[in-house]
This record gives structure tokens, C-alpha cells and sequence, in this order.
């Protein structure tokens, strides 16, 4: 800390806590802190995701508590400002999205895992599982959310088994409402054919977490605005 900030009666803690366990690499991001006659402005690297401000008054049984303030960006910093006025205390980040990823698309089916690297924790093989793929996905720190396998496939599902612990979860459709089209018997129809597939993942890998995403709306499905 600068000399300058010596007598600023706050103190920046930059702590990352990991929401998947000691077990999974942890990230550290920095915190900075200046002052004017009657802010401090504390910061950290823009752009970063999901990371939120809090502060405490006592390190020895921490209360922390979000921090007053709104975070803004400002050449490359993400800031929030404190009146210097307040009590002794603490700030440190918190990251609070448990999942960040990289989604391929119809660009990239498989990704490049290299180019991931140190920027998600899971990525997705759109293109179906890899064992090749999940190999480098755990050397990287990263786990894997894999399409739901032809279950008639033995061979296909005994492939995926070492890997259970790796894979965030199955995915099972991608937006089954969009694809339904507004009827709501096709979407029931999706619905219960999802059902049956998570069953399949339940039986064949107890634990395992299964999802699909939504994007089109159930709500506008009934003609009386009814689901």
C-alpha cells in the first residue's frame, strides 16, 4: 500500500472464495485503494465478472456485509467509492457467480480448450463428448457440461463414466419452448421426453446434475396469457 494510505483508516483484502471447495483452483483478484479529501476509491481490474464488494469492521469475527456504493467502470478498473469517514474496517471481493463458461456455438462445436484456459472454470462439448477434450479440460482446471448420450449406446455411456467427477452437469435441450414453437402440447411433449432422458442420466450416473435452458417465454403460450 502506498505510503500515502497509511493513515487511511481502510484496509483492501483481496480474497476470492471458491464456491466449488478447496479442491478446485482458486482465483486471486487485486484490490487498490486511493484517496481524495473525502472519498476512497476502491478498485479492481475491468472487466471481471460476478465479483462484489464487501466490507467488515473486525477481521477477528468478520461480519461481512455488502459494501455502500455502486461499482462503475473507469479505465480498465471497476470502482467504488467509500467516504473516508467511516469506521476501521475491511473490504474484500466475492465472487458470485459459481459457473462461468464458454458456450461454442455453431462457430466453434468443440472450443479450444488451450484458448479457455485461466478464463472459465466448465466448458461445453457441443459436439458430443470427448474423452480427449475432457482430458485437457481437467488439466486446465476446468469442468465439462456434456450433451446427454444415446443411452442404447453402451459403449457411449461406459466412455463418459471415468470422467463423472469432471462433468458440471448433462445437458439435455436447448430451449425446448423455442423449439415447440408457442404450441403447448409440443412443449409437454418435449417436456415429458426430458423427463424420461433425466431419469436415464439419474440411473446410469446417480448424482450427476442435469439442465436444459429456456428462452422464448412459457408465459405467452396460453391464448388467455396462462401457462
Amino acid at each position: 500500500m502506498k505510503k500515502s494510505l497509511l493513515n487511511l483508516p481502510i484496509m483492501a483484502a483481496a480474497i476470492f472464495l471458491s464456491t466449488w471447495g478447496h479442491s478446485e483452483p482458486s482465483a486471486r483478484v487485486p484490490l487498490a485503494v486511493v484517496h481524495n479529501n473525502t472519498n476512497a476509491i476502491v478498485s479492481w481490474p475491468y472487466p471481471s465478472t460476478g465479483f462484489g464488494l464487501e466490507f467488515s469492521t473486525n477481521l477477528s469475527t468478520p461480519d461481512w456485509q455488502p459494501a455502500a456504493g455502486t461499482s462503475v467502470s473507469n479505465n480498465g478498473r471497476w470502482e467504488v467509492t467509500a467516504p473516508v469517514n467511516l469506521p476501521g474496517g475491511f473490504f474484500r471481493l466475492k465472487n458470485h457467480v459459481q459457473h462461468f463458461g464458454f458456450w461454442a456455438g455453431s462457430l466453434a462445436p468443440q472450443g479450444s480448450i488451450i484458448e479457455q484456459r485461466g478464463s472459465v472454470n466448465f466448458t461445453y462439448l457441443q459436439a458430443g463428448f470427448s474423452g480427449t477434450l475432457s482430458d485437457q479440460a481437467v488439466a486446465a482446471g476446468m469442468r465439462q457440461l456434456v450433451p446427454s448420450p444415446d443411452f442404447s449406446d453402451t459403449n457411449a455411456v461406459n466412455t463418459i463414466k471415468p470422467y463423472t467427477n469432471g462433468i458440471l452437469a448433462f445437458f439435455m435441450m436447448d430451449e425446448p419452448d423455442c423449439v415447440a414453437g408457442g404450441d403447448p402440447n409440443s412443449l409437454n411433449t418435449l417436456l415429458t421426453t426430458i423427463e424420461a432422458e433425466i431419469v436415464k442420466v439419474k440411473t446410469n450416473f446417480p448424482g450427476a446434475k442435469t439442465m436444459f435452458t429456456v428462452g422464448c417465454g412459457f408465459w405467452t403460450y396460453g391464448k388467455d396469457g396462462s401457462i
